[in-house]
């Protein structure tokens, strides 16, 4: 018995950690294979400014943790703390590790270990549960009456906080099976087996990691690497939140969980502070379901208060007319889908082939599941609020996606604007409204109760109006199960007397408790001592059906587990097997990752080729590491600092003259002048004991045109004022890069004529 208690034990751990393992090989296995991705830059607009954020931190120290930004701006310092951290790490083993490898495996860490491992936390949420309802460890009432099976005194000494404490448990859907639990760990000799919680810690993680939302998505474009990190943290933040709600609710260690809320957010927050609005737009719906209507109405001022100091901060950050004008926010948005198309990948789940025509299925089926939950609670194991919260969530996951990729106009503007209005980063969000409803779905269908096909009892049904369905359902749930939960006639009587006693005895809040459920607001004077005693004498009339049935359930039962819940786990793993063949959308990402850190010459105007490569190689050599030099970074010059610390005066594309970033602009102006002296005043002080240098090398690579104000960089294209500076010696050549090829004409590293 031991050996089976410590095998029992054991066995969610492991297949918790199963399951992350898993899920792991998976992301690594998708991983771009080569030396490339380890040993050059990832040539993706945003590549080389993660690239600086990661340099500046190892040359300022983690102070510049504050200001990452060229212009001492803010950007959040997670990911690059953690990739600094770890060069340095590395370096106190005598370890040379070069950027790219750090920003590979601090990505790796969070889209491989914390990504799955926070989504099966998250999906435990609603499975930890199940097996205890289904083998009926301890009888439900008992945790809400305060009876227990060895003792029938009745719980008369109970407080009214005390029974609005256990009556309140019942009201997250999912206390009363933490209940259960508690309940049955007490017992040392018993130790409950959860071949469905195991199975589901195994299936989570790969299903996690099968969409090509994300985390693939987030390094094959942009790549959005802070927000990523935030994405894959964002499911321990759900999970404690929920968490905190169920002690609201049971008013019982809000501290712990608040606490622990704060941190996690905290954590997020600082990953990436724009990820706040993810988890209030999954939420809120809970929020409406769960709490009392002071928290709901006091989270509601405080946020339209951050909505007003976000406006402020705007209006004061970024000057622009256009804020009362919806309908002209984002005017160079452009649709890059279909209103049908965006829905089919919002609705697969970005699963591509057949499986994502079977995820599609099963997230329609776990939709209509959730409905069911709604209108018949009672057949299931699972809480009405939650089905209704997780399909509100999964609904304004979608509206927000196919805003943000196919709808135009100032309504979608208006949805989209906190995700910057493009695709990427609501299509991370994908994953987060459509695995939750799922796992929900299956636990329902798990927890489904054939034998609650017949009408409520009239005797309960009366109660309808005064006290709702949910709690009708909740009563008639505890008469299906008495034969299971307290074995034979005599117990159950027993049972019924100590309602009725409870009754009496508390003035029927221990009925409350019984029939009230998932509400713990109803005032206990709604109920009396006489209903609660209807309700016992139910539970003993029902007795012999229930025994009766119950052993007619039992012979379609495998291992503790009745016949749906295998189906269900069966064709949910059989979804999580699907997606790994044939996921192209997947794959496809995988080769542009890689495709995008070989140099080549095919491309020649492209961000970085085997040409660029070498100039700015040859360039670092000649300048060294403190010398300024002024180029046009959208045609590659930033890849100088992103892969030779290169100090370059635009190591990213957009370095903003906001804050102190009036230097950039100053730059621009005179350069444009034509006047010699007003770009030497402008220039030379820059660096002031070292010379500044300027580098030609060719156009704009086109891949990098959808900036915005790329024109703010044609002045450093001028031949004509390049030729000017040369003549009035301005400017003077340094090295010619010509030589390259004919792509090459133009190319060459001037030195300014500053007097050092």
């Amino acid at each position: 018995m031991k050996v089976l208690n410590v095998v029992k034990r054991w066995s969610l751990p492991a297949c918790m950690i199963l399951g992350v393992l898993v899920a792991f090989g998976i992301v690594l296995a998708w991983f771009p294979g080569g030396s490339e991705i380890w040993n050059l830059p990832l040539q993706e607009v945003d590549a080389p400014a993660h690239y600086y954020f990661i340099r500046k931190i190892l040359s300022e120290g983690i102070g510049a943790a504050t200001h990452l930004w060229p212009n001492d701006a803010y950007y959040p310092p997670l990911f690059h703390l953690m990739a600094a951290g770890l060069i340095k790490l590395a370096a106190l083993f005598g370890v040379t590790m070069n950027i790219y490898t750090a920003v590979n495996v601090v990505w790796l860490f969070g889209a491989g270990i914390l990504w799955p491992a926070g989504v099966q936390l998250l999906a435990w949420y609603w499975t930890r549960g199940v097996d205890a309802r289904l083998t009926r460890i301890v009888p439900r009432r008992h945790m809400n009456c305060g009876y227990s099976p060895t003792r029938t005194n009745s719980p008369a000494g109970l407080s009214t906080n005390d029974v609005a404490s256990r009556s309140a448990m019942r009201h997250s859907g999912e206390a009363a099976d933490s209940g259960i639990e508690e309940s049955a760990q007490a017992d040392q000799s018993q130790v409950i087996w959860r071949p469905f919680a195991c199975a589901m810690a195994v299936i989570v993680p790969i299903l996690s990691v099968s969409s090509a939302s994300h985390p693939f998505f987030m390094l094959a474009n942009g790549p959005l690497l802070a927000y990523g990190l935030a994405t894959s943290l964002l499911p321990f933040w759900l999970f404690v939140t929920l968490k905190l709600f169920d002690a609201i609710s049971q008013r019982n260690h809000i501290l712990p969980w608040l606490v622990a809320t704060l941190i996690l957010g905290g954590l997020c927050i600082f990953a990436h502070p724009r990820i706040v609005f993810t988890w209030l737009l999954l939420m809120a719906p809970f929020v409406l379901t769960r709490l009392p209507w002071r928290l709901i109405v006091g989270l509601g001022i405080t946020v339209l208060a951050g909505a007003v100091a976000f406006y402020f901060f705007m209006t004061a950050t970024y000057k622009s007319s256009r804020y009362l004008n919806p309908a002209s926010w984002f005017h160079t948005f452009v649709a890059n889908r279909s209103v049908p198309e965006a829905i089919w990948v919002f609705v697969s789940s970005n699963i591509s082939g057949i499986a994502g025509g079977f995820m599609a299925l099963m997230t329609v089926v776990a939709a209509s599941i959730g409905i069911f939950v709604i209108l018949k609670p009672r057949r299931f194991g699972v809480a009405r609020r939650d089905a209704i919260s997780l399909i509100c969530a999964w609904a304004l996951v979608g509206l927000v996606y196919v805003c943000s990729t196919a709808i135009t106009g100032w309504f979608a503007n208006i949805v989209t604007a906190a995700w910057y209005r493009s695709e990427p980063r609501p299509m991370t969000m994908i994953p987060l409204g459509v695995l939750p409803l799922l796992v929900f779905a299956v636990s329902a269908i798990a927890g489904f109760d054939g034998r609650a096909n017949g009408d409520v009892p009239s005797s309960v049904a009366a109660q309808a109006e005064a006290v709702g369905e949910d709690e009708v359902a909740d009563a008639s749930e505890a008469v299906g199960n008495v034969s299971e939960t307290f074995g034979t006639a005599n117990e159950a009587a027993d049972t019924a007397k100590a309602l009725d006693d409870c009754a009496v005895a508390s003035q029927s809040e221990c009925a409350v408790a019984s029939i009230q459920g998932e509400n713990a607001d109803v005032p206990h004077s709604e109920l009396h001592g006489d209903e609660a005693n209807i309700i016992g004498q139910e539970a003993e009339a029902d007795v012999t059906n229930a025994a009766s049935e119950a052993g007619h359930i039992a012979a379609y039962s495998l291992h503790g587990l009745p016949l749906q819940a295998w189906v269900a786990l069966v064709l949910v793993a059989a979804l999580a097997i699907a997606c790994q063949f044939g996921n192209t959308a997947r794959e496809d990402l995988s080769a542009t990752v890689h495709s995008r850190v070989l140099l080549h010459n095919e491309q020649p105007d492209e961000q970085l080729t085997a040409a660029k490569y070498e100039v700015l190689q040859d360039v670092s050599n000649v300048v060294g590491s403190q010398s300024v030099v002024i180029s046009d970074p959208l045609n590659g010059s930033m890849y100088g600092m992103a892969a030779f610390g290169t100090n370059m005066l635009y190591p990213i594309y957009n370095p903003m003259a906001e804050g102190n970033g009036a230097i950039f602009g100053q730059v621009e102006q005179a350069f444009d002048s034509g006047n010699d002296e007003e770009v030497l005043n402008t220039v030379c002080p820059i660096g002031n004991t070292t010379p500044e240098y300027f580098l030609s090398m060719g156009p704009q690579a086109p891949s990098l045109q959808m900036f915005t104000f790329r024109e703010q960089y044609d002045p450093f294209h001028r031949t004509d004022l390049i030729d000017q500076y040369i003549a009035d010696g301005t400017l003077t050549m340094v090295r010619d890069y010509s030589y390259l090829g004919d792509f090459a004409q133009g190319w060459a590293l001037y030195r300014f004529g500053c007097a050092q």
